[in-house]
């Protein structure tokens, strides 16, 4: 753009001074000049040529006078453009070149309208020649000026995609931000509803826990009951929390002011901690005057200053020092909490103040809260005008400052000073609670009864969830204790446990860290690790089993479940452990063997009595029959193989002095590539460690061996030897160990999507209620009677899952214990014939039995029977439809009980698996049910000494026959199950 100027300056330049020298040097040459250019002698005006022609003359002068002022016109108008925008205009100084270009034209329009009337031609040509020179000026510098221009315009496109750019950013931004706000209203509306809804359940374990206290009660019931109190407590408290939390971030919470004490706040605040100071022997000081006259919000000051005295207590070591000071100045009063703690370090100082944020701690092992207490007192403060700060305790520690103002501003309402009340009494018992609760320190006391029972590590910080957990294993298990991951780490290397479980969050090393730790050192490499933590966290779960944890409990979980997944985890170790022992024994044995019959080949070739020897011992070794021996060549013969290794594959000796027996037909072909490694590793090192694979063995199956190989000579004679062991046992219990991972997983999938349905309709017809009553409605009485008829019914199946999922669970454990005794097996299946014709308007039930007929059974157990057997008739028989019930004696031993529908009945392909378990028929036309009911059914017959089947009535329908013995003495009811 300068270049640009600059050339136009120049070109413009020289035209002004060619026009002034040329002006210069004509009046030298011509003194008469200027009179001659102004002189009008021997000319004509323009007028004479158009003849004085008015009309003409008019047309002229009108056009060129019009034109010359618009050329006027248009130069001011570039004039004033340009100093208005002069500081923004790019090439303004061409618009002021171009605008004395229009100037000149102007001119010489105005002067032709002066020639019509008097003839100064020479004046005329003058100007037209100045309006030449500044024309071919002008026409001279714009071309260089194009490609600036262009690049003008191409930055102004940039510009302005830019500025669409930035405008749709604005706008997702904006839509962001509106989104925001949206879910942070959703996430208050959530707090506010499910603390409101939490209340209730807590005030009614609150309410008969306290009273049970006040009862004559054992030791350890009234522990029980304190740990059940204090927790709860603990959790209302938490609750509350985030009720204010929701009214803060909703801009709803009030503040009350009142005429209050605040030096008699301080003093009762104070009283509530002198007994924990006596028990922790910290010096706890208070420094107050008599009276402060205040207008606060009394109730909400109690919560700031109980927060930060149980932060205190919470931090100081025992034997610290605590001071509580109170002063005013002027206006404002000033509140210090200084203790002895650890402190807070600098960078955390604002941190501690942000919601669900907690200060990090090293040294003090209680340090526990949901990080709310600081954000929500340094809110309370700044609503009250006031500020929260902290800063370092000189010495060491913390000090927290509270600056308040003494009176309320004009606008507020004040109101009468009120003594303490219940509520804020209950606040000051449930701080104190949950300081006193996890000091209440256990005696870690290992149990000695049996030294070889397991020892299991527990790591948790929480003491009542430290002592609940070591009562649960107690009776099994050796025990020992930690309080964080750290010291957990210590007392495993110190002595290995038999597994370790542990909490997820805690102070000094939480849990994932310690999984860590504990996996970086080999000695504790086949520890296992059980996890406890709230989370429901299912990427955190997947990471933590990748890094090396067994299992992963979610809170809350019950005493049985601990104890199974406890046992099951310890079984699985030692046997592994056992198994890890005498593999490696007989892997050293192995290799040992296999190096030393090496040497002692070499040897054959320097004296006959070190080959005697050598085959002496190769030939016990073989004989012994401990693992399997052969020698054998690289193109796959075998040359010699004792009875162990025989046997193992399944052949005889003579087959394999035949030739028959050889390794490379026995092995797989899977396991051909791996075969093809060993040798190439035997052929340069002479051995290659113990590995895996399988030999087919005669009869089709395969057996899993481990092998270890020496080479007998040099590569070159192609011998060597090869012991194997069957490691089946071994693979079996690995096996046995996914089957049980797996039925396991499969369970907890059905029972948790069968529980949902059930619970997710209480909740809807609950929520339903709750809406008309809240709202003053006068509900329907037909419309709620049908909700709590739909609750009812809800319910009803929520307990009948439960009960089914406990069989399941007392089956499989063994523990499911028929109660015998003589019952009337007529009168019995007439009543549950009864009570389902009740629930069903649409079948018709059809009963035919003797009046009476006497058997030993379950009454309980054998009625669960007959209800899932006629439920499942009704379920799966149309509308309308019936079903027959029959009942008879077969002999004198055994009653026959057959339950007929007309149904859609069972199709081929599903009919022998009716009877397993969560099998469902029809599952892809869901009709519920856990595919539980079935199989529960055949266990309770089967206990009974009886048997179950279906037929299927070539006219369509399903018959269940249930074949029971009289009583219990006569073992066979007549076949096998079917």
């Amino acid at each position: 753009m300068l270049k640009g100027k600059s050339s136009y300056l120049l070109g413009f330049g020289i035209t002004i001074a060619f026009t002034l020298d040329f002006t210069l040097i004509s009046l030298l040459l011509w003194p008469d000049l200027i009179y001659n250019v102004l002189s009008t002698d021997k000319f004509e005006p323009h007028g004479g040529c158009f003849m004085w022609e008015p009309s003409l003359v008019r047309l002229h002068s009108v056009s060129d006078t019009l034109i010359g002022l618009a050329y006027f016109s248009i130069s001011i108008t570039l004039a004033y453009f340009v100093k208005r925008t002069r500081r923004n205009l790019p090439f303004r100084w061409v618009f002021l070149a171009f605008g004395t270009f229009i100037i000149a034209c102007g001119s010489t329009h105005l002067i032709d309208v002066w020639t019509l009337w008097t003839p100064i031609y020479w004046l005329a040509g003058g100007v037209k020649l100045i309006t030449a020179l500044v024309s071919v000026g002008t026409a001279l510098a714009l071309p260089p000026l194009v490609p600036q221009a262009l690049r003008l315009i191409e930055i102004a496109k940039v510009s302005e995609e830019r500025k669409r750019k930035l405008e749709a950013a604005n706008q997702e931004l904006a839509a962001l931000y509106e989104k925001t706000k949206e879910l942070d209203q959703l996430k208050t509306e959530f707090f506010t509803n499910v603390s409101h809804e939490l209340r209730t359940p807590l005030t009614l374990i609150l309410g008969p826990i306290r009273q049970l206290l006040t009862t004559e009660l054992t030791e350890g019931q009234r522990r029980n009951l304190g740990v059940v109190e204090r927790n709860a407590s603990t959790l209302l408290k938490q609750v509350n929390d985030l009720l204010d939390l929701a009214k803060l971030e909703a801009n709803k919470m009030e503040v009350n002011y009142t005429e209050s004490d605040l030096a008699r706040l301080v003093h009762l605040t104070a009283a509530h901690f002198e007994l924990l100071a006596y028990e922790r022997q910290v010096s706890f000081k208070v420094e107050a005057p008599a009276f402060v006259a205040a207008q606060i919000d009394a109730e909400k000051m109690q919560r700031v200053l109980l927060n930060l005295l149980s932060n205190a207590f919470k931090f100081t070591p025992v034997g610290g020092t605590i001071r509580y000071t109170l002063s005013s100045q002027g206006t404002l009063a000033l509140i210090t909490i200084a203790d002895s703690g650890p402190g807070v370090l600098p960078e955390l100082r604002q941190k501690i103040f942000e919601r669900y944020q907690q200060g990090e701690n090293t040294t003090i092992h209680y340090s526990f809260g949901s990080g709310l207490g600081l954000s929500i007192a340094k809110e309370f403060v700044e609503l009250q005008g006031g500020t929260l700060k902290v800063g370092e305790r000189p010495g060491g520690g913390a000090i927290f400052r509270v600056e308040l103002p003494l009176v309320a501003g004009e606008e507020e309402e004040v109101g009468i000073q009120r003594d303490e009340t219940e509520s804020e009494k209950e606040l000051a018992h449930q701080v104190l609670e949950e300081l006193r609760g996890p000091l209440a320190e256990e005696v870690e006391a290992e149990s000695a009864a049996d030294p070889d029972l397991p020892l299991v590590l527990v790591v948790e910080d929480n003491s009542e969830m430290r002592w609940l957990l070591v009562e649960t294993l107690a009776t099994d298990y050796r025990i020992a204790t930690a309080r964080d991951g750290r010291e957990g780490l210590k007392k495993a290397l110190a002595r290995p446990p038999d597994l370790i479980l542990s909490d997820m969050m805690m102070p000094v090393m939480r849990g994932d860290q310690l999984i860590r730790e504990v996996r970086s050192h080999p000695e504790l490499d086949t520890v296992p690790i059980v996890l406890l933590t709230a989370k429901t966290d299912e990427n955190l779960r997947i990471q933590l089993l990748r890094e090396g944890a067994q299992d992963y409990l979610l809170k809350p979980f019950s005493a049985e479940e601990l104890r199974a997944r406890v046992g099951n985890l310890v079984k699985i170790k030692r046997a592994r452990q056992f198994l890890q022992q005498e593999l490696t024994t007989q892997t050293h044995d192995v290799v040992t063997l296999a190096k030393e019959l090496a040497v002692r080949n070499r040897e054959l070739q320097v004296t006959l009595e070190a080959l005697q020897k050598s085959e002496n011992r190769f030939r016990r070794l073989v004989e012994a029959d401990i693992i399997g021996v052969i020698l054998a060549d690289f193109e796959g013969n075998i040359s010699e193989a004792n009875s162990a290794f025989l046997e193992m594959v399944g052949y005889n000796r003579d087959e394999l002095l035949s030739g028959v027996v050889r390794w490379d037909r026995m092995t797989p072909p899977e396991y051909s590539a791996q075969d093809t490694q060993v040798i190439k590793r035997v052929i340069e090192t002479g051995t290659c460690p113990t590995w895996e694979k399988e030999y087919i063995r005669k009869d089709g199956s395969r057996v899993p061996v481990l092998s270890g190989v020496a080479l007998l000579d040099e590569p070159s004679q192609n011998q060597f030897i090869c012991f194997v062991l069957d490691i089946t046992a071994r693979k079996e219990v690995e096996e046995a160990l996914r089957l049980a991972i797996s039925a396991r997983d499969e369970f907890l999938s059905v029972a948790a999507h069968e529980l949902k349905t059930p619970v997710t309709s209480l909740r809807g017809y609950a929520q339903f209620v709750t809406d008309k009553y809240s709202k003053g409605e006068t509900p329907d009485p037909n419309q709620m009677s049908r909700s709590f008829k739909a609750i009812d019914r809800q319910s009803e199946k929520l307990s009948l899952l439960i009960d089914r999922l406990l069989d399941i669970s007392r089956i499989e454990s063994g523990r499911l214990v028929l109660e015998l005794e003589v019952v009337d097996l007529s009168k019995l299946v007439t009543e549950v014939v009864m009570a389902a014709q009740v629930n069903t308007n649409n079948h018709t039930l059809i009963l035919e039995a003797p009046p009476t007929l006497s058997a030993l059974v379950d009454p309980l157990r054998f009625e669960q029977v007959m209800t899932n057997l006629i439920s499942n008739a009704i379920k799966y028989s149309p509308e309308g439809g019936q079903v027959s019930l029959t009942i008879s004696l077969l002999g004198s031993e055994r009653i026959q009980l057959a339950v007929r529908d007309w149904g859609i009945g069972i199709s081929p392909d599903h009919r022998p698996h009716i009877f397993e378990r969560f099998y469902q028929a029809h599952a892809d036309a869901y009709f519920g049910g856990m595919g539980l009911g079935l199989y529960i059914s055949s266990q309770i017959v089967e206990l009974h000494g009886g048997r179950i089947k279906a037929e299927f009535p070539p006219d369509g329908g399903t018959c269940f026959i249930v074949v029971l013995p009289v009583n219990l003495n006569t073992n066979d009811a007549g076949g096998e199950n079917k």
